[in-house]
């Protein structure tokens, strides 16, 4: 029995690809299922028994992000110099582990998860929502399974080295049965750095560590967080140049297609326009709909950030 993506899973699968600037639209992935995976606790499965949760592919995220890291590391602080063959390094073995787990460790990666508001995509068990959506284990497990998505997702068609039919990519009998997984394994790293690049802002991390000004630093606000305008929001947040954003759900209906309809507010405190409706078929979506109007407001009074 094939499983097959609902238009809700589908609109989350493509928000999320979108989000970690993995995909800018549908055609860009190759194998949806992987990231719904990606989104999906054991929790879920419990109560889903046609669902797969997102353990193994945290554990392949998980050495994908920390090949990168240990490249980048190495690029920045290591060189060949033109006098000897022999690979050399400003940095021991310790603070290189100290700064690769400060990169890759779960609370890390949870602040991440919180930035970009991945939490709400998160498919949990009835009773579950508040408690894991909440912890860092379970948020920087889902950051290490949607990077593990996106480097098993990049492989397809890589260098023409697959020639598979989509239909034995997708989840049949409760589970995902692909023969040649094996050859999933060359991803296209250009494609995944870029993705955890963007994610860890690992250059801003680098060049804070080494005393440099981050070459960004004119604005705080920058042209893809409005994909993300609740994240934004919260930036401003944490660096004290706005009061913390309140959402509320102001109602919730049902549209003629028999489609749940939310209208959420935001509120931030201290601006001429402290609060915006939104409307969308998601109370993510609604809630994004009204940060960014909000977000819109703040930079029109604040034009430097």
């Amino acid at each position: 029995m094939v499983y097959i993506l609902s238009d809700e899973e589908k609109s989350d699968v493509l928000s999320v690809a979108k989000t970690l600037g993995y995909a800018t639209k549908w055609e860009d992935i190759h194998n949806p299922y992987l990231f719904l995976q990606a989104l999906t606790q054991r929790s879920y499965t419990n109560e889903h028994h046609d669902a797969e949760n997102n353990e193994i592919l945290a554990f392949y995220g998980d050495r994908v992000l920390e090949w990168y890291v240990t490249r980048m590391l190495l690029n920045r602080f290591s060189r060949e110099g033109k006098e000897t063959p022999w690979f050399l390094s400003n940095f021991d073995e310790e603070k290189y582990t100290n700064l690769k787990s400060k990169l890759v460790c779960r609370s890390n990666l949870a602040k991440i998860a919180r930035y970009y508001d991945l939490g709400a995509y998160l498919r949990v068990g009835r009773g579950s929502k508040e408690s894991e959506t909440n912890s860092d284990n379970v948020l920087g497990e889902l950051v290490e399974a949607l990077i593990g998505a996106c480097a098993l997702d990049s492989s397809y068609g890589y260098e023409n080295k697959m020639n598979v039919p989509f239909s034995t990519l997708l989840y049949q009998n409760h589970s995902y049965d692909n023969p040649s997984l094996s050859n999933l394994m060359p991803m296209d790293s250009n494609r995944i750095d870029d993705v955890i690049s963007r994610m860890l802002d690992s250059e801003r991390f680098l060049d804070e560590v080494e005393n440099k000004e981050y070459i960004h630093k004119d604005f705080i606000i920058k042209e893809q967080d409005f994909e993300n305008p609740k994240g934004a929001l919260n930036k401003l947040f944490t660096k004290g140049m706005i009061r913390e954003p309140v959402y509320e759900i102001i109602d919730q209906f049902v549209d003629d297609d028999n489609r749940e309809l939310w209208k959420c507010s935001c509120t931030v405190e201290g601006f001429e326009t402290q609060e915006c409706d939104g409307y969308s078929y998601k109370k993510s979506g609604a809630e994004a709909d009204a940060a960014k109007k909000v977000l819109m407001e703040i930079l029109n009074e604040n034009p430097g950030l």
